[in-house]
């Protein structure tokens, strides 16, 4: 049908030329920006994925270099007390050379002269090692509360039980247990009691144990546990014991927590736990631990084993954090390949798709244009038939 005031075949080839040139227009903006997504009409959800996606893996980045940071810290804490173990394997040989009983006087004040400077240069080390300007090796003092500490017995019979010292592992066990509390209550099912729990009253119910575990300089360091008396609560069925306890550290003598921020989001964290290492923190202290006498050199040869021992097992711990970081790293970076594989998948552009898509468009248009020519000449028709 010919029409003279609306052209309907020129405005339905105009509408398809036009939808042509906006296929067009964004496949040309997706081939030169390597992107599907290039403003959120495009894919409004996927550009929701994408962005989260994007912040995880700049995230993970980021915390793969604050976990490599906390290696090198490690190393460096790792490479001082290497030295300090190589002092006091020096301090030995001087306490084993003075308690021989052939020196004189005079030849154990020399031998004293070197061992003491040992023990101040050990502080030096302390005193001096840092990263970032961070002391590592100065400790942290304070007292420290377990908390609650619970205990499940299958039968009323049983004697006894060891509280848990979560705390720093030896030297740095407490030096004093200030307070301890225990209660228990009955478990069901079992059989009938008089009583459901109360309080225990220490010396009665039970006592309290202490066992050596070492010295902080002079400072006895303990391990404790409690002995439960059987006949408390006999015929009592099955039982649960809860103990409330509080110890206190010497000064100084809590390790330095440094938190690492090791993962994107909140919470994941590791913990680098550094104990102080200075004379008197690894049971070495200056003044009292000396060989100026056989007596003394006896007892410092003792104590000098011990420090070598705790001070291994200081490097023994941070070497388990360090391992325990490179893992991190490694899932850091296995996390964050996956991660950028699939906002790649939602953000870029497939190019051969895309190119197909474009030649398509471009086909359609130029179609649409030919079109668009013809059907502005439908009026002309007309006119040439109203001519006659």
């Amino acid at each position: 049908m010919l029409r003279i005031n609306t052209n309907t075949s020129a405005f339905d080839t105009l509408r398809n030329l036009q939808g042509s040139n906006l296929s067009l227009s964004k496949s040309l903006a997706r081939l030169s920006s390597g992107m599907r997504i290039n403003q959120a009409a495009d894919d409004a959800a996927g550009l929701s994925i994408s962005d989260k996606l994007q912040a995880q893996v700049r995230g993970g980045a980021q915390a793969g270099m604050n976990v490599q940071q906390g290696i090198s810290l490690i190393n460096i804490a790792d490479g001082a007390l290497s030295q300090v173990t190589a002092m006091l394997q020096r301090m030995e040989e001087l306490a084993t050379e003075s308690a021989n009983g052939t020196l004189t006087s005079s030849d154990r004040m020399d031998v004293e002269s070197e061992f003491s400077q040992l023990q101040q240069e050990i502080g030096d080390i302390a005193s001096n090692t840092s990263f970032n300007g961070v002391a590592l090796f100065s400790g942290m003092a304070g007292t420290y509360t377990t908390g609650n500490r619970t205990t499940t017995y299958g039968t009323a019979s049983s004697g006894g039980f060891t509280l848990p010292l979560n705390g720093p592992p030896p030297p740095y066990t407490a030096s004093a247990l200030n307070t301890i509390n225990v209660s228990y209550t009955f478990n069901n099912p079992g059989p009938p009691v008089t009583s459901g729990g109360g309080a225990l009253t220490q010396g009665t119910d039970y006592t309290v144990n202490q066992t050596l575990a070492g010295y902080n300089g002079t400072t006895p360091l303990y391990d404790y546990s409690i002995s439960l008396n059987p006949a408390v609560m006999a015929g009592g069925g099955n039982y649960t014991l809860t103990a409330v306890t509080n110890y206190t550290w010497p000064t100084s003598t809590l390790p330095l927590p440094i938190t690492i921020q090791s993962g994107a989001n909140s919470g994941q964290e590791q913990v680098i736990s550094v104990p102080p290492v200075n004379a008197s923190a690894i049971g070495v202290p200056s003044g009292t631990v000396a060989v100026d006498t056989q007596t003394n050199a006896a007892s410092a040869l003792k104590a000098v084993q011990q420090a070598i021992a705790n001070v291994a097992s200081i490097r023994g711990g941070l070497g388990a954090e360090e391992n325990s970081l490179e893992h991190t790293y490694n899932n850091l970076q296995t996390v964050d390949e996956s991660q950028m594989s699939a906002n790649s998948q939602i953000r870029n552009v497939d190019m051969a798709s895309e190119m197909t898509r474009m030649t398509r468009a471009q086909i359609l248009t130029q179609s649409g244009m030919s079109m668009l020519s013809i059907a502005d000449q439908e009026p002309s028709y007309l006119l040439k038939l109203l001519s006659g």
